[in-house]
């Protein structure tokens, strides 16, 4: 009740459609949408906008921190971001996931103990249209894994025995010919031929929706296994024939362009074990990406050495943060080879549990279906944020989750799972609903009335918050719809608009 009043006296002075603009901004702040596409079309009371204003404010809170370092220079993360973004734009997101997939290869013999000894590796599935540079993510990171002395592998022949290992028949003929049976005989060669999981420490799905496919059920399977703890009964891959197993500690990485439905992939452990980030399609970002390419290319005024330069100064960025980087990978892995637990500060374990619960509580208004698909998805939330908060501090030098690695975490993970929670809205819109709940609401007080499409907006603003291109959408929907009829006047060249 407190926080309440506190609330009312700060925004007091605010009138109810002033209210609204209010938390129509926090919604474009927080989730890149308008008020009413987060909230819908209902009327709402005074207390229920201070109530949705709260809820924007703590996840508006997660987000005002940058991602900082915590001692003086650079970190793990500066350094990445910079030679990251030599190489690729409009992805600050991904860069940030791609890094902490990238840091987690450097301690998978560090564990947190909650009962259980959980390893650090972490995972990523990046979907995105296609165009939008997701290979050269994955270039960036083959590079590093060669830089730090780790290796990368992508994956271009989905078969499960490439990922399992195999038994090269050649060579057990061989030893059959020389009568070397174990190891113990003279001549003898091992048949097996280890893996990809094993066999490599980042194993990179780079044309990914050959396996996000729901035929795909074994690989998908095999890949649940891999991402359990390192050690584990449920870690352990094994041949059919029981002769090849292993424990794989590699970090997985999928990309793929979108496919029709990933329902399958949020409600089985696949996607659940990940940090999943989805891309919609959008034109701007698209446009920009093109135009950076282009750009790109070295250019001049008056003489070719003009572009020769930009060239060399480029190359010279990318080798210094190339050097950068591998002399902080070398620091960190010096500062911590030692390492063996993470521990944590008392008191940020009820910090923690409060980002999760925002985490979990990302977006407001999931109906029924959208919510089976969203705890699936999250309910391994807690398991990742342990890892990332981790993370954070062993690239800041600490054996131990302080406060702000666990404000970090949460600001890391929000775009991931914000754009998990728009993707499945957007999959199961429950349209129809939203848009009858849109038309009863206005004919309630605008039913007969002839305005202009400049007036419809300014209902719209008024109504919910809603800006210019908000109401073009709108305005498009209930007409496409026929909830909204055009009306033109020829002779005197003026059209209006009424509901139907």
């Amino acid at each position: 009740m407190d926080k309440e009043m506190t609330l009312e006296d700060e925004v007091g002075y605010l009138n109810d459609e002033e209210l609204v603009q209010r938390i129509n901004e926090l919604c474009i702040e927080i989730y890149g949408e308008e008020y009413f596409e987060i909230f819908g079309f209902e009327e709402y009371t005074r207390e229920q906008r201070l109530y949705q204003m709260r809820y924007l404010q703590r996840k508006s809170d997660i987000l005002v921190k940058d991602l900082s370092s915590n001692r003086e220079g650079y970190n793990f993360l500066d350094l990445w971001r910079e030679y990251w973004n030599t190489r690729v734009v409009l992805n600050a997101d991904t860069c940030d996931i791609y890094g902490f997939v990238a840091l987690s290869q450097l301690f998978t013999h560090v564990r947190v103990e909650r009962g259980v000894k959980d390893d650090l590796r972490l995972h990523t599935c990046v979907i995105m249209p296609s165009g939008m540079a997701k290979s050269e993510f994955n270039d960036i990171l083959s590079e590093f894994a060669e830089m730090i002395g780790k290796t990368c592998y992508s994956v271009g022949e989905f078969k499960i025995n490439k990922l399992i290992g195999e038994i090269n028949r050649k060579i057990v003929s061989n030893n059959m010919r020389i009568n070397a049976f174990s190891k113990k005989d003279r001549g003898w060669v091992d048949p097996i031929e280890p893996g990809i999981l094993a066999s490599f420490d980042y194993v990179v799905f780079d044309e990914g929706e050959a396996i996000l496919d729901h035929k795909k059920i074994h690989i998908q399977a095999l890949l649940d296994k891999t991402m359990n703890r390192i050690g584990s009964k449920g870690n352990m891959i094994t041949s059919t024939d029981n002769r090849i197993h292993s424990n794989p500690a590699c970090s997985i990485i999928i990309t793929s362009y979108h496919l029709d439905s990933y329902t399958h992939l949020f409600k089985k452990g696949l996607f659940p074990r990940m940090i999943v980030y989805v891309q919609p399609e959008d034109p701007i970002k698209r446009t920009k990406t093109s135009e950076y390419i282009v750009s790109a290319i070295p250019s001049f005024v008056d003489d070719i050495s003009e572009a020769e330069k930009q060239r060399k100064d480029k190359k010279n960025l990318q080798n210094k943060l190339r050097k950068k980087l591998k002399e902080e990978v070398e620091n960190l892995q010096n500062m911590h080879k030692d390492t063996e637990t993470i521990y944590m500060r008392a008191g940020v374990d009820e910090i923690i549990n409060e980002y999760i619960v925002e985490l979990r509580n990302i977006v407001p208004g999931l109906n029924p279906e959208q919510i089976e698909a969203w705890e699936s998805m999250v309910s391994r939330v807690s398991v990742n944020f342990i890892k990332v908060a981790a993370l954070f501090a062993m690239m800041n030098y600490r054996n131990y989750i302080d406060r702000e690695d666990a404000h970090n975490a949460a600001r890391l993970l929000f775009p991931a799972m914000r754009s998990v929670a728009f993707y499945i809205i957007s999959n199961n819109t429950g349209r129809n609903e939203k848009l009858n709940r849109l038309v009863m609401r206005l004919r309630r007080e605008y039913i007969g009335m002839r305005y202009t499409k400049e007036e419809w907006h300014k209902v719209f603003f008024k109504s919910f918050g809603a800006g210019e291109s908000s109401s073009e959408k709108l305005l498009a929907l209930l007409i496409e719809s026929g909830k909204m009829r055009v009306l033109k006047n020829k002779e005197e060249d003026t059209t209006v608009y009424m509901l139907s």
